[in-house]
């Protein structure tokens, strides 16, 4: 993370060299990618400007489900509603469009009305399964066998109540 005037002139090199363009989304003025121009102006009818090149113009089977797909990637977990302030949808149609995904396998419904990528479902669970794995540390050989035995009953009990009858 950088400061906003990092940011703003990183923006202006990614403009300047014509990896991303302005569009007007949902009513506000965005920052698109390039390759997104065909999706954005196939599922939402987004106007192109005239200076793209045609490259990004081709069309794309599948344009509503690649661009909440890429949002979904972009944020951990995601409510129907976010997606239809985020697109100007009716929640009927993302409702619609996360059901075939989930179908698909590429999308999970996590509680009622909580989505979540299946990329970043594996990564939030890699990277729990790390911390969990960094918090426990190995015991010594003579702990290890002694809480074996404990357990199993072998060795006598050295504390509560059957300890003070022994």
């Amino acid at each position: 993370t950088g400061s906003s005037e990092e940011v703003a002139s990183y923006l202006e090199n990614l403009l300047a060299v014509k990896r991303i363009f302005p569009a007007m989304i949902s009513g506000q003025e965005r920052l698109a990618c390039m390759d997104d121009a065909a999706r954005l102006r196939d599922a939402l009818g987004v106007r192109l400007p005239e200076s793209l090149p045609e490259i990004y113009l081709h069309r794309v089977s599948y344009p509503l489900r690649d661009l909440f797909l890429r949002y979904l990637r972009a944020h951990a977990l995601v409510t129907a509603e976010q997606l239809a302030h985020e697109f100007s949808l009716v929640i009927a149609i993302v409702e619609e469009q996360l059901q075939q995904l989930r179908e698909q396998g590429l999308v999970m419904n996590l509680q009622q009305d909580i989505w979540v990528s299946d990329e970043v479902f594996r990564r939030l669970r890699l990277r729990s399964l790390q911390a969990a794995r960094e918090a426990t540390r190995p015991v010594a050989a003579t702990t290890y066998a002694r809480l074996l035995l404990e357990r199993q009953g072998v060795l006598p009990a050295t504390d509560g109540s059957p300890a003070l009858f022994a």
